[in-house]
Parts: structure tokens; sequence; C-alpha cells
């Protein structure tokens, strides 16, 4: 599921300094959860990758802001869990496709994949890597804390915030390992490794001042510069060491720097493609042994800390061009339906922007049964978004799934009445207002608006929607045209699997409230051998609960 990025262990930087003090506390930790808990730049990655490097048995989600959403969060777990445990998950992902909203899900979803991982190796880890990202979701930190209950794994998390089932009981009754900032704050004497050419007085002096802060160290060990700087405060130190490493690079280094921090992730292709850059090779395996890139995946990254001095550069010093870059890099990621990059990326240009990426995504979220996602880039939209008709539908969809039933009937109406009938959304706008008026039992209206849906259609797609939307309320209302629309329904021209199962349902529910289901059998045993292949959940349940039916 993207939203997610899920790996091996991270591979170490070139010039990585162990730190044996922080792997014997992880190595003499007996409890189920660590939690390494400091702000950006504490090598809170990094110790974890150091202590797992070489293991088997342990899998990695790296969390994103796309992953605070139980939905995609779930998911995510699951697949990295399924290295150790095949199938993993498989069950949550089918469930999440029933049109529920998240709060909903919280402990069924744990409860499936708990018992998913009732099987879970001895000494095996999960980790998460940057869970700060997911911590503002309530239905994430509950499913994590369902799943510590029920599941017997062992967790360890990175993330600049404790998380809320992180309780100070929890740690005393030795439930969970903590390592704090003071903890990762480097000695002097793991300083010394990391400036191995410098006298020792700079190096306490460097260690106090940056009060032993990993990134600070790290890039001071680059720098060519032996003088240290009066600032006091870290974030300045970060910014002026940043700046001296920035500036004893070549031109060509510079500029690639530069333009490679627009995307979260760069590739000899990325560069150039999208950054124009002829031979990006050399100049990336210049960066990855200076220690200023890093293996992410099968492409890398600048740390964010690094990558947020060097975005900021540009858009200071060259604005045009870095509007020009992110806009080429959005489009990228659109055409690759990246869509948590591409609203990440948007949050840097106008709001306008950021509409047209929701606007593009929010079919695939909802069919992902990521409501959390969605419903927090629609805020993110402000007024910009009231205009836009897409926007509004995808709201009022989110409104059905929460039970808002009459609101969300409300909101999808006036969208419908406010488009032209050949208005690509239209059919769409109405099939909605039809889906609110049936959960309302208004099925008389239900039938009318899914009517006006078939009548407006633009698509295929829209036009089946409709038509097997007013196959339902007519067969509801027991009126003889039910045979006909299903006819209709019928003869719409689909290899798709989850269509052929709805159409049999279809054809089993008008037949019994007409009386008889003659026949229908032989249909039905047809098909069982494609229910494996469905994606739509709704469909292969109701399938089969028929197919039981009828047998």
């Amino acid at each position: 599921m993207e939203g997610s990025s899920a790996s091996g262990i991270p591979p170490l930087f070139r010039r990585h300094t162990r730190r044996p003090r922080l792997t014997r506390i992880l190595d003499e930790s007996k409890a189920q959860s660590i939690v390494i808990t400091a702000p950006a730049g504490y090598g809170k990655t990094t110790l974890a990758a150091e202590w797992l490097q070489g293991r088997a048995n342990a899998v990695w989600y790296r969390a994103t802001s796309g992953s605070a959403d139980v939905a995609a969060f779930s998911v995510g777990v699951g697949e990295v869990a399924s290295a150790l445990i095949p199938g993993a998950g498989a069950r949550l992902s089918q469930r999440l496709r029933v049109a529920e909203a998240p709060e909903r899900l919280v402990r069924p979803l744990a409860e499936l994949l708990a018992e998913d991982l009732a099987a879970w190796p001895e000494g095996a880890w999960l980790v998460v890597d940057d869970y700060h990202l997911v911590a503002d979701s309530v239905p994430v930190e509950e499913f994590v804390d369902w799943l510590l209950t029920l599941a017997p794994i062992r967790l360890l998390v990175t993330t600049r915030r404790r998380p809320s089932w992180a309780s100070a009981r929890r740690v005393l009754y030795g439930e969970i390992t903590e390592i704090t900032r003071e903890q990762l704050a480097m000695t002097t004497e793991e300083a010394s490794q990391v400036l191995e050419d410098r006298p020792g007085e700079t190096v306490r002096a460097l260690v106090a001042q940056a009060e032993g802060w990993p990134a600070v160290l790290g890039l001071a060990a680059l720098s060519s510069s032996s003088e240290l700087p009066t600032e006091r405060v870290s974030d300045a130190l970060f910014r002026y060491f940043a700046e001296e490493v920035f500036r004893q690079e070549p031109a060509e280094v510079q500029d690639f720097m530069l333009v490679a921090s627009i995307p979260s992730r760069i590739d000899a292709r990325a560069a150039r493609e999208l950054l124009g850059v002829r031979t990006p090779e050399p100049l990336m395996e210049r960066l990855l042994d200076e220690g200023l890139l890093h293996e992410s995946g099968s492409a890398f990254r600048f740390h964010p800390l690094l990558r947020d001095f060097l975005r900021r550069k540009l858009e200071s010093d060259e604005a045009g061009r870095h509007q020009e870059l992110t806009e080429q890099a959005i489009a990228r990621a659109k055409a690759e339906q990246r869509w948590e990059e591409a609203f990440d990326l948007s949050s840097h240009l106008s709001a306008q922007v950021r509409v047209s990426v929701v606007g593009a995504a929010a079919a695939q979220l909802l069919s992902a049964g990521r409501v959390e996602t969605l419903q927090k880039w629609l805020d993110d939209c402000d007024a910009a978004g009231i205009a836009a008709p897409e926007l509004l539908l995808a709201r009022a969809d989110i409104m059905l799934r929460r039970g808002e039933l009459y609101e969300g009937q409300s909101l999808a109406l006036d969208v419908a009445g406010r488009l032209p009938s050949r208005a690509a959304l239209t059919s769409p706008a109405w099939h909605l207002s039809g889906r609110a008026a049936h959960l309302l039992s208004h099925d008389e209206e239900a039938l009318a608006f899914h009517l006006r849906a078939r009548d407006t259609a633009q698509s295929s797609e829209a036009l089946a929607d409709a038509v097997w939307g007013a196959v339902a309320s007519a067969a509801e209302l027991e009126l003889p045209t039910a045979g006909d629309l299903l006819s209709e329904l019928a003869s719409l021209p689909s290899s798709d699997v989850d269509r052929r199962l709805r159409l049999a349902s279809c054809r089993l529910f008008v037949s019994t409230r007409q009386g008889t289901a003659t026949g229908l059998d032989s249909e039905f045993d047809g098909l069982l051998h494609i229910v494996p292949f469905a994606t739509d959940v709704m469909a292969s349940t109701s399938f089969v609960a028929n197919a039981a039916y009828l047998n």
C-alpha cells in the first residue's frame, strides 16, 4: 500500500561509528517493547539498524506521513510481518475494503492481525521507524496498543515523542525499555571517534556546545572548518555546519544536492528524467562516500534535517527553480500514483495544487479504506477545496461511512444539482445521493437518484454503478421494472470479477423478491472458482453467503 515503506534492515552509513554503550542496553532488554525517543538527528534509526544488522528474524516498517491512518498502517505492518509469517495481513486487507469509519475498525483489525501473528518466532522483532509520524492518529495508537495486548510480538519503535501506549507504568513494570535523548547524546569519548582529527579540547567544547547532538557532530566531522561558531543553540549549530559542508563541495555537487532535495528519494533515473542531471552516478557515489546520502531501499535519500536545509536554501536562493522542480516532481508522483509524496510536495506550493492532488487520489484512498488520510488532506486544502466538486463528493462519501447519512446526502445532492448533466462527476454525485437514500430506507428516492445517475453516466463504470443501485432499489420496492433493470445490468459488457459476482447476487435478490430462485444454483456454482480473485470484499462475501443460501 502506497503510504508506507517496507524494507529490510537499512544499511549503515559508510562512516558509521558504532555505539556499544547503547546496543548493550538493547541486548539486555527482556521487555516486549523497546522505545527509542529523541528529537531528529539523535541516531535513533541508526542505533536500531546497528543492533539488528545481520539478523534474519527482524522486519522493518518505516512510517511516513501517510501512515497516520489505521488502514495504511495496519496493512503496512501486515506486509512486513509476512516476511516472517507468510500470509500475515491478507484477511486484514480484505476487511478494509468494507466502507466503514476507521474508529470502528481498530479492534477488529488488531484481532485479525494478532491471529495471524500468533506464531511469532521467538526472538524476532518488528521495527516501526519514525513512529512519531503516526502518533497523531488515535486509531493507530489504539491499534498498536491492542496488537501488543493480543499478539506475542516484540516491538521496537523509533520516535520523536513517546507513544500514548508507552505509559510510565509499562516502563516501570519492565514491559517497555525506553532509550531517551539523554542516553543517545554522544559522550566525549564517542565524539572523539567521529572527530578523530580534532584536538581533545576542541571535541570537548563542541560536545558541550552541541549537547551531544549526533547530527551536529557528524556534520562537524565533515566540515573543514577548525573554528567553532559562537551560537549556543543546537539548531543554529546544525545550520552552521550544514552550510560549511555544503560550501566545501564543488559547484556541480552543490547544485545536485539542492535539486536532489526536492523528491523524498532519489535514484539515477529520477535524477536524469526529473532533475535533468546527465550523469548523476558519480555525484551520488561521492555523497554516499561522504555520508551525506544513504541508501533507502533501491534509492537514496538525505537525512530529513539535511534535506530540509537544502530545500529551504533552494527555495530562498532560486524560488522559480524550486517551484518548477517541485511541480515536475508532483506531476511524476501523480502519474505513478504515489499520492503521499505528491501531497507532501504540494504542501510547499499553493492550496490549488493540493486540491489537484487530493482530487486525483480520492477514489483510490476511499477504495483502500484510507479515510483518515483523505480526511486530513481534505482539511489541509482549506477553503480552496470548497469549490472542487471531487473533494466535496469525497467528503460526502466519508460522511456516509461515518453514519452521517442526511449530511452526506445533502452535500452530494448539492454537487449533483450544480454540475452540468454531461460532467464526469454528475453521475457519481447522483449515485452517492442514491446510496445515502437507500441507507436511510428511502427506496423510492434512492431509485429516482440512481436513474438520474444512469441517465448522466459518462463512463462504463459510472453506468454500471448507477444501474446496480437502481436494480437494488426497484427490487426492494418489488417493482416489475426490477427485471428490466437487471437485464440492462446484465447487458453491460464486463469481464470484471467483482461485477460478475455482484450481478449474480442481484439476480438472486430480484428473484427472491419475485418469489422464485429457480435455476440460479447452477450459475452460482459456475462462479465459485473466481471468488478468490475478487477485489471487492462486499461483492465476494455477499456472493458466498448467497451461494450458501441456495445450497
